[in-house]
């Protein structure tokens, strides 16, 4: 028999979520069987999985210790993120907190108990594609272990909440808990947060304009395609893009994008249907560079409204990532 006490991060979901994530390793219809023959109670009386946990609650679990680590997967518990190799340290100069992954630089932007934003630079996963990927979800992970904010037996796993692709740098927002991650997702669906790129596109348009149209993905060509009329599959998208400098000799611009929707390749496939591809960004059709790794595309910063609860630190506050030096290079 085992008593789980909710604490107050774990607070807010339901029952049945909760026994999913506790109880890795078992089927759904498994805990709704203990549910029903009050293997497993909430606060001593018998539950349905759908009540909404709250801090204090307490769950009894009547089973035998071997069961309860068999379905916990206790033989396999670690976090991905333990076996990811981190060096955690401080600007001397701005004092600020940096991850060292590898080759990568991942400047700690902002954090606090609930939420962390990041300074992701090109090159890294948001989150993994094959099993053996360490992605910013793990090195996330480990972050959190390393100070000693979650621990192995954390069952409120951190997660990623703006993913960028691979080669897009910038700020990415996650939570650190299950509270944080649902408070910043309601914020992007609710478009309370304003999210800004800045890009050197291909060509120069005329002025500032606003794009919106329909996007198709295709999943197997990792691909997305842009059309003006509406069709079944296609979702509707719309971009703001200004234009902040030209470079006439090389018929270039640096261009900053708002993202009002915010879907898969979004920024990357409607600038290239309008004829203005990302530097670097072959797959839409741009010229292929051999001074760039990659293509030139950054989220520089996040803007917040008024916020209130978990997100009052956040508050009315811009989190800002720099360019990478490889703009400055590629634009002399």
């Amino acid at each position: 028999m085992k008593n789980i006490v909710v604490s107050s991060d774990e607070e807010g979901q339901r029952l049945d979520k909760f026994l999913k994530k506790y109880f890795r390793d078992a089927k759904s219809g498994f805990l709704y069987k203990m549910l029903r023959k009050k293997n497993i109670v909430l606060n001593k009386n018998k539950a349905s999985g759908s009540e909404k946990l709250m801090a204090g609650d307490t769950i009894s679990v009547f089973m035998s210790d071997e069961t309860i680590k068999k379905f916990r997967g206790e033989e396999k518990s670690s976090l991905p993120g333990s076996e990811v190799l981190i060096d955690i340290r401080t600007d001397e100069h701005t004092k600020q907190k940096y991850i060292i992954y590898k080759n990568f630089r991942i400047d700690v932007l902002y954090e606090d108990r609930y939420v962390i934003f990041f300074n992701k630079p090109a090159g890294i996963l948001s989150q993994r594609a094959k099993k053996d990927d360490i992605s910013m979800v793990e090195i996330l992970e480990c972050y959190l272990l390393k100070t000693g904010q979650i621990s192995e037996e954390d069952i409120q796993k951190p997660g990623i909440c703006t993913r960028l692709d691979r080669n897009t740098s910038g700020v990415m927002a996650c939570g650190k808990n299950l509270k944080g991650l649902q408070a910043l997702s309601e914020a992007v669906k609710e478009r309370r947060v304003s999210k800004y790129y800045r890009c050197i596109a291909e060509g120069i348009p005329k002025s500032g304009f606003v794009l919106s149209g329909y996007l198709t993905k295709d999943t197997c060509g990792n691909k997305a395609y842009i059309s003006d009329e509406s069709d079944k599959s296609g979702k509707y998208i719309c971009t703001e893009v200004n234009v902040i400098d030209t470079y006439a000799d090389e018929d270039k611009a640096l261009l900053e994008v708002k993202l009002i929707t915010g879907r898969t390749h979004q920024i990357r496939a409607h600038l290239a249907y309008k004829g203005y591809p990302v530097a670097g960004d072959v797959k839409y059709g741009a010229k292929a560079c051999s001074g760039l790794k990659h293509y030139l595309l950054h989220a520089c910063r996040l803007t917040f409204g008024r916020e209130e609860g978990i997100l009052s630190g956040v508050s009315e506050k811009t989190i800002q990532a720099p360019l990478p030096k490889e703009f400055a290079q590629y634009i002399q």
